[in-house]
């Protein structure tokens, strides 16, 4: 993937395949380079290519504001890994991507040219670019690179991103020694090939483990609002408020109320009034209670508030509730 300019901007630019002296210490042995320079500032460029995977190394020095079009001549799935600066680039087909300083992430890029927002200040980025029988390497034991794979392989002009991970000290290790290794020695391609390997393992087993956590953690949210429900249920004439059920089971009040709205689809005031309802239904028809007699059993501070609960929820007042129903079993 390339970083392009605008056809305006190309024109007041200067091109040249070869680093400057004083970028030497960015080179990329191996690699063909391209050095742009222009009113913007000046932009590194270097390419390592082969059978398997292609290496884009750029460094970006800007001077000031300035769109540039991240492309890629062919669909390609690339780890992008941001080493320097933070970006907010367009995608086609996922919108709003921020390029964030020491993440990284892989993406498939339809051949199409995407848009990137730089400000004045210095930027470095290396992606590693995966040919699909590379890609497909990986599938069988990580399918979350499935979709990845299908849409390279079909060419797809929507473009998709995984899950952000920290660039850790092993991966700044492993881009070190790509970068210091002699193209001259015999097996170099190989060597490069193992440290991409490396670095797209750590990426694809970071991203696995922190969905596995994340699917992990609601699988507990989700028994414990069932265990919450149940004692509701359990406890309706003698609920304490919803703030110490919510110490009890060491979870934040507002925490408490997102995840049981989540997970059952209603408030847990709501759940507990259904509940105060039903059973207020079992007492009109199954008891002679007066109407103040439920309403304080249920915990209604009077029996004009219980009659309000009970005919937003019934439609009908809660004597006439019971007249009704006394009058159906007559019949019946």
């Amino acid at each position: 993937m390339k970083f392009e300019l605008s056809p305006k901007m190309s024109t007041m630019a200067s091109v040249q395949n070869y680093l400057p002296q004083k970028y030497k210490k960015y080179e990329l042995p191996g690699a063909i380079p391209e050095y742009t320079e222009g009113p913007f500032g000046s932009i590194l460029w270097q390419q390592l290519k082969t059978e398997y995977y292609t290496i884009c190394q750029q460094q970006f020095f800007i001077d000031r504001e300035i769109r540039l079009y991240p492309y890629a001549p062919k669909p390609t799935v690339s780890l992008n890994c941001m080493l320097r600066g933070n970006l907010t680039c367009i995608l086609q087909g996922v919108g709003r991507v921020p390029l964030i300083e020491n993440k990284y992430a892989l993406y498939y890029l339809p051949a199409i040219k995407h848009v990137a927002f730089f400000k004045k200040g210095y930027y470095e980025t290396i992606n590693f670019e995966l040919e699909e029988a590379y890609v497909h390497y990986f599938v069988k034991d990580y399918p979350n690179l499935e979709p990845l794979y299908e849409a390279l392989r079909q060419e797809s002009d929507t473009g998709i991103q995984l899950d952000f991970s920290n660039i850790n000290i092993h991966i700044v290790e492993s881009i070190t020694k790509i970068r210091d290794a002699n193209p001259q020695l015999p097996g170099h391609r190989i060597y490069v090939q193992n440290r991409i390997s490396d670095i797209v393992l750590q990426y694809l087993q970071g991203v696995q483990f922190k969905n596995s956590n994340q699917k992990s953690t609601q699988e507990r949210r989700y028994a414990l609002i069932q265990e919450i429900s149940n004692y509701i249920k359990g406890n309706i004439l003698s609920l304490p408020p919803i703030s110490t059920i919510a110490d009890l089971n060491k979870i934040h009040i507002t925490t408490l109320q997102r995840e049981f709205k989540k997970h059952t689809g209603t408030t847990i005031h709501d759940f507990i009034n259904e509940q105060k309802m039903e059973l207020a239904v079992k007492l009109l028809v199954e008891t002679k209670k007066s109407i103040g007699n439920i309403a304080d059993t249920l915990g209604y501070s009077d029996s004009p508030a219980f009659s309000k609960s009970f005919k937003a929820r019934y439609k009908l007042a809660p004597g006439e509730y019971r007249n009704k129903w006394e009058s159906n079993a007559t019949k019946s």
